[in-house]
């Protein structure tokens, strides 16, 4: 993977894209993650699922979910509309969070734009998009969020990159 950075971290406040019909001045946090899958877009997509994300997250966090939702692949979850709320464990065991999920786009061999809210962050903004490449892909991840609570969000952005750093760790490992 070299050349590629792992994780960046923007802690430049900007506009929120889901915010301008919420009302101005909703500031961001925001991270970038690179990862270089050996499978090409097309494959790793198939292979997109929760429980696939489940693996990307481990051992640190588990999201839960009615088992219906654990191996329907993320392109083909329904788009414009809450799907299911989903608690956040840390370790597996401790509840962190409850998340509620929305897809906003998913493009077949290319993508999401996952715009959903939790009970820590008031705005979710995940997009996963992958470009072909000799030998694999590039696999992108932007994460843009806005907590409810300012300091904890501050805080939290350490740790999130920390994890999206382990999952594409992950990745590279299983792709």
């Amino acid at each position: 993977m070299s050349g590629l950075p792992a994780v960046t971290v923007d802690r430049v406040s900007k506009r929120f894209p889901l915010a301008k019909s919420r009302g101005a001045g909703v500031k961001e946090r925001a991270i970038g993650a690179l990862a270089r899958p050996a499978s090409q877009p097309d494959a790793f997509w198939a292979q997109a699922t929760l429980s696939g994300v489940n693996r990307e997250l481990a051992p640190w966090v588990q999201m839960t979910a009615s088992p219906s939702w654990h191996e329907r692949p993320l392109l083909d979850w329904p788009v414009g509309r809450d799907l299911f709320k989903s608690r956040i464990l840390l370790f597996g065991l401790l509840p962190v969070d409850l998340h509620c999920f929305r897809m906003e786009k998913c493009t077949p061999g290319v993508g999401f734009e996952e715009r959903s809210r939790s009970a820590m962050n008031r705005h979710w903004n995940h997009d996963r998009r992958t470009a072909p490449i000799p030998g694999g892909c590039i696999l992108t991840d932007r994460i843009e969020y806005k907590s409810r609570f300012p300091l904890i969000g501050r805080l939290l952005l350490p740790v999130y990159a920390f994890i999206f750093a382990g999952r594409h760790r992950q990745l590279r490992r299983t792709h």
